[in-house]
């Protein structure tokens, strides 16, 4: 059985259901049912005319022009290359869009996929689709409300696309290369719920393509499962391989996953080591902009430090312009906690009002992040700590953070949860959720 006749029945089976066409009308005077059934499912090596015929019957060609699959491998290699280097994918991924069709039906099929999954999350689709516009400046302001309702819904709209994807990807699965499987896993590993199966996944991907890129999806997975000792423990690791690669971009983020660690454990000195390092390296380069993470991880960390000047000069520096929505919306919230944890709550309104703004905008706005705003827009009021709706917020913030976010979010309220459940005599809630975080940082801590 040939690679070739194994994916082109795959690729069959897949249009067919796309077009929700049966096999007996797909099949009708080239061949039997049951011998279509075989094609699809790999089990025979059929006769060439026989395979045309049935690409032809669902009006498309398979690809086998080597010229033809030569230049689209070339620019297969080129799109993995800048996602790894974190170079801009956007017109290499246009010009392998322009060839979708022909894509679809070859032996880079699963490629394609992979890189339409890629587009969604590196930003590579969004920003082939906005170049026509951009040159056209003839849309009013009138024209550009719709634009932005479309905003809120773009992070719904890629996840199903993702989704969708990776379904198609699982059809393939048994007949791609190991390269494209590894791939994959990456994929399966950023939309998994299971932190633990994403670093299954990811730690299998690293074996084959053993490069820093990699390397660091399996660090971010290890942050999601709260494992920073493994995080620290491949850093030699993944600095050597990016070393190696000469990949700038991946050394800083190492650094940057290593200072982010530290930061969700409260540890100044060693995440301004880290940190400092990624600002260095990325300072003079066209990726500066990006160096917007690693100044509000610091504000927001200097604020559970009590040190609400440094954490405000930080969040000035990570407030840019060209800042997504969401972030925007977290670096309102650290600056309004600012001015209300040093008695401003006049001037934590702005703030709040906002974050409301946002909120109100995005209807597809998070659970949590309602919960955040609720949390912070009482804190403006007097008394709160001894407030019982309060206490009752926070322990729906608390549970939205277990579910959605990581252990510094809860490292960040760790003080307001603990007073107001003193405050409100609710002493042994208070031991039980000052043990849990101390328990926290210990299996945490490098």
């Amino acid at each position: 059985m040939t690679g070739k006749s194994t994916l082109a029945g795959a690729l069959l089976k897949l249009e067919r259901l796309r077009q929700d066409r049966g096999q007996k009308e797909v099949c009708c005077g080239i061949c039997v049912p049951s011998y279509l059934s075989k094609i699809e499912h790999g089990t025979v090596c059929p006769d060439e005319k026989i395979l045309a015929e049935l690409f032809a019957r669902l009006g498309i060609v398979y690809e086998e022009n080597p010229e033809v699959l030569e230049g689209l491998g070339k620019l297969i290699d080129e799109y993995f290359y800048c996602l790894q280097y974190h170079l801009d994918t956007g017109e290499v991924y246009e010009k392998l869009r322009r060839q979708e069709r022909t894509l679809s039906y070859s032996r880079y099929a699963a490629d394609w996929l992979l890189i339409c999954a890629f587009g969604q999350t590196d930003g590579s689709y969004e920003r082939a689709e906005a170049e026509p516009e951009q040159a056209d400046e003839s849309h009013g302001k009138a024209e550009a409300e719709p634009e932005r309702m479309g905003e809120s819904h773009r992070k719904a709209e890629a996840e199903k696309t993702v989704q969708e994807v990776l379904r198609q990807l699982t059809c393939l699965q048994e007949y791609m290369e190991p390269r494209q499987l590894a791939y994959y896993k990456i994929l399966c590993a950023e939309t998994e719920k299971k932190a633990d199966e994403a670093v299954r996944l990811c730690r299998e991907a690293c074996e084959t393509l053993n490069n820093s890129w990699a390397m660091l999806r399996l660090c971010t997975a290890y942050f999601r499962q709260g494992n920073y000792s493994e995080i620290h423990r491949m850093e030699q690791r993944v600095v050597a391989a990016a070393v190696e690669e000469g990949n700038t971009w991946q050394l800083a983020d190492c650094f940057f996953v290593n200072g982010t660690a530290y930061a969700c454990l409260g540890m100044e000195e060693m995440m301004m080591v880290y940190y400092e390092r990624t600002i260095r390296l990325l300072q003079n380069t066209a990726w500066r902009k990006e160096l917007s993470d690693v100044y509000y991880n610091i504000g927001a960390t200097y604020i559970g430090l009590r040190k609400y000047d440094l954490a405000y000069e930080y969040l000035e520096l990570a407030d840019t312009d060209t800042i997504p929505e969401d972030y925007r919306f977290a670096i309102l919230h650290k600056k309004a906690i600012v001015f209300l944890r040093t008695g401003r709550r006049e001037g934590a309104e702005k703030f709040l009002a906002e974050m409301k703004k946002i909120l109100v905008s995005k209807e597809t706005a998070s659970k949590t992040n309602w919960l955040i705003y609720e949390e912070a827009e009482m804190e403006a009021e007097e008394g709160f700590l001894n407030n019982p709706e309060y206490l009752k917020l926070l322990e729906k913030l608390i549970r939205a953070i277990k579910e959605e976010l990581h252990f510094g979010y809860l490292y960040f309220y760790r003080e307001v949860i603990v007073e107001a459940y003193r405050r409100q005599r609710k002493y042994k809630q208070a031991l039980e959720f000052e043990q849990e975080i101390s328990s926290g940082i210990i299996k945490k801590s490098f």
